[in-house]
């Protein structure tokens, strides 16, 4: 079932995805008006993709629980372990990519408040030589 879900999801996410991770691979323009656009472009994907990432939390939560394995004598707990992990590593893995794009979404942000303060800063101490 939960493999269904997972690729239900990707169906109807995968391009966003993709297209999200397109924009952040873009180079940051060093201009403050291109700069401003850019990372107002990006910055609008972000809640969509905090939401797309909590989903996939969610997802990875129960097949971690769909895939536990019932305590035996036959197995030890690192054998119950591994094989849980191996079966939700696709889960795993689209969250993780999921995160790093809201990582990414976030530094884009950071980077370019600070340069534009950085613009600012220079504009300022140029202006006073003038």
């Amino acid at each position: 079932m939960l493999t269904r879900n997972l690729e239900e999801f990707l169906e109807k996410n995968r391009k966003y995805i993709s297209e999200v991770s397109s924009l952040l691979s873009k180079s940051i323009p060093s201009e403050p008006v291109p700069l401003i656009e850019h990372v107002d472009t990006i910055i609008i994907h972000r809640s969509r993709m905090v939401v797309l990432l909590a989903t996939a939390n969610s997802l990875l939560d129960l097949a971690e629980h769909e895939a536990l394995t019932p305590k035996s004598k036959s197995l030890t707990e690192l054998d119950r372990e591994t094989r849980q992990k191996a079966e939700v590593r696709d889960y795993r893995m689209w969250r993780d990519i999921l995160y790093g794009l809201v990582t990414s979404i976030d530094s884009t942000r950071n980077w370019g408040q600070s340069a534009l303060a950085f613009e600012k800063t220079l504009a300022t101490i140029e202006g006073g030589r003038t």
